[in-house]
């Protein structure tokens, strides 16, 4: 699973992160170990370039995050 991947399922499955990620992405921990292209694919709220940042490094876990905006809509960060 990418880091991308996983920093997401985090923020979805904790609302207080979430809430301050919206705040100040960089505050939250494991951000600054993201790419740039995976910071610039969050910072979009643009499920498609977030969905490429995935698959660009860890193909099978795009299959994860279509099936969780499939579930969750496509919430925006």
């Amino acid at each position: 699973m990418s880091k991308l991947t996983e920093y997401l399922l985090d923020l979805a499955a904790n609302p207080d992160r979430c809430a301050r990620f919206k705040a100040d992405p960089a505050s939250e921990p494991g951000y600054t170990e993201l790419s740039d292209t995976e910071k610039a694919a969050i910072a979009s709220r643009d499920p498609q370039r977030i969905s490429d940042a995935i698959a660009a490094v860890d193909p099978e876990s795009v299959v994860l995050f279509h099936w969780l905006s499939a579930i969750f809509g496509e919430a925006k960060l």
